[in-house]
């Protein structure tokens, strides 16, 4: 009896082994998850718009992009992460906690759908 929605344990990158090419910092984070736990809404779309942005990167909580903008409740940006490229809205965090569980506690309606439809 299966939902049609997976999700998967997340993979840490140590940023210490990653390719130098990621730029990453202490956590693990890429620049464009240091700007998706900020609040400059603009500036990251606009970093997401110009960049190729690896947006399946995993720091070393298990967090990605997506995950990082629904728990700083950016609710825009997780919108623009989902419509832009693939990103993989089932991976878990080390608390367990997906995109769409962090959606659903938000109440964003606009984003669960979009989500549920992830492949």
């Amino acid at each position: 009896m299966g939902s049609g929605y997976s999700f998967s344990l997340p993979t840490k990158y140590v940023p210490e082994t990653a390719p130098q090419e990621l730029n990453l910092d202490k956590k693990g984070d890429t620049p464009f998850m240091k700007l998706s736990r900020s609040k400059n809404t603009q500036k990251a779309l606009d970093f997401l718009a110009s960049t190729n942005c690896n947006l399946e990167h995993v720091n070393i909580n298990g967090d990605t992009a997506l995950t990082l903008a629904c728990q700083c409740k950016n609710e825009e940006l997780a919108l623009a992460i989902l419509k832009s490229s693939a990103c993989n809205s089932g991976q878990a965090n080390e608390r367990g906690e997906t995109a769409l569980i962090l959606a659903c506690k938000s109440g964003w309606e606009k984003v669960v759908p979009i989500i549920l439809q992830d492949p």
